[in-house]
């Protein structure tokens, strides 16, 4: 019987993992007839299998019909394949308990590999923070990122994240590769993630996925910026937040096709540099030594580019207006109310589970407060007993 092999892609985000999940999926049986299955089960959305990371790390996004581990390893099983692919950039948040109980469940005779795109620091926290602009998690002006960007949540000592991977599969069998085209096999990401995988041969023949992600310029950061401004902060019923997210999902195809040649939104100067790589600049060096037998992660200098920021944008309100007036048309059309109401019904079924699991923990955190109340009494009827031996 073939050695059995499980990589395990762990992204992390904003290293093109979408694009690689995407073009793994739709060329699911290709890669079957070369030994490697990409499983079906536990797909979100067909693309990464981030029902595996809901089912250990968020139990309340966990949908039971996207497939659990369980159903995952035997699909794996009934295959012909000796190769069984994972990917999800959400295993990048794992904790040490995570990935112990998630690595215990794999097959105990199998080989198990991670593989782990790492961005450079600075480059990583601008395009996240465009990211949570984009999607409502950031509603600060975003000019002021570099002055809050701790805020931003970023885990940036890769060398803390990958240890966590090594003491679970060993050293050896994280393979890091930099997010720098210098350094992908051929200059190209999907053929360094076929050859990291040791599966080149079949790079030619894939279907790749073009990227649908919208990079937005300046002018579409301004719109945003200017929407963010002039809507109430306090909503949180689902179906308007369904809504923000689609004019938002609109706007950014407005604006692109309207103005093609705005400027990329750009705000990293050497100073935003230096400060951030200072910070990592230990954990980056200890990364490179122990998984790249090397002193410099990062090998591509730094290259300024023009500043392009929102707040150096000029449009008049005319322009806001026709942006807003078009986005809302477009978000009003009968398909899209439709998209945005199947978004709501989702979200009020996780609400119900959140609500079942808070209901359980009410009831247990009861329990426990009559229990405790009842020892209260004992060890009060014992101290007036000792106190009645000793008159």
């Amino acid at each position: 019987m073939a050695q059995k092999t499980i990589y395990i892609h762990i992204g992390t985000h904003k290293t093109g993992t979408s694009s690689i999940q995407k073009t793994m999926s739709n060329n699911d049986e290709l890669l079957l007839a070369n030994d490697y299955l990409y499983p079906r089960q536990s797909r979100v959305f067909q693309t990464g299998h981030h029902n595996l990371v809901y089912e250990y790390y968020s139990p309340s996004q966990f949908v039971s019909e996207r497939g659990s581990m369980a159903e995952m390893l035997d699909e794996f099983e009934q295959s012909s394949a000796s190769n069984l692919l994972l990917s999800s950039e959400n295993f990048y948040w794992f904790e040490q308990d995570h990935i112990d109980a998630f690595i215990s469940h794999l097959p105990k005779d199998a080989e198990k590999r991670v593989v782990i795109y790492l961005r450079r620091q600075d480059e990583f926290l601008q395009s996240a923070i465009v990211q949570s602009f984009k999607t409502l998690l950031w509603k600060e002006p975003i000019d002021e990122w570099p002055t809050k960007y701790e805020q931003h949540g970023l885990r940036g000592d890769y060398a803390a994240i990958l240890q966590l991977w090594a003491n679970a599969v060993g050293a050896n069998n994280v393979m890091v590769r930099p997010f720098e085209r210098s350094q992908m096999a051929k200059g190209d990401l999907l053929y360094d993630f076929l050859k990291t995988v040791r599966l080149p041969e079949v790079h030619n023949r894939l279907h790749a996925h073009n990227a649908e992600n919208i990079s937005p310029g300046n002018i579409t950061l301004a719109f945003i910026q200017a929407y963010y401004n002039n809507i109430s902060s306090e909503e949180e019923d689902v179906a308007w937040i369904a809504y923000q997210k689609e004019f938002l999902r609109q706007l950014l195809q407005y604006s692109a096709s309207q103005y093609p040649t705005q400027q990329r939104y750009n705000i990293i100067d050497a100073n935003v540099h230096r400060q951030v790589m200072a910070k990592f600049a230990e954990t980056n060096r200890l990364v490179a030594q122990r998984y790249l037998g090397r002193t410099q992660l990062f090998t591509e200098p730094f290259k300024q580019k023009p500043i392009a920021s929102v707040e150096n944008v000029s449009l008049s309100n005319a322009d806001h207006i026709e942006a807003f007036v078009q986005c809302g048309y477009a978000v009003n059309d009968k398909n899209v109310r439709r998209a945005v109401w199947e978004t709501r019904r989702k979200s009020l079924e996780n609400r119900k589970v959140l609500k079942k699991t808070y209901d359980s923990l009410k009831l247990h955190a009861g329990q426990l407060e009559e229990m405790l109340h009842r020892k209260d009494k004992q060890i009060d009827q014992l101290k007036n007993k000792v106190a009645r031996k000793g008159v």
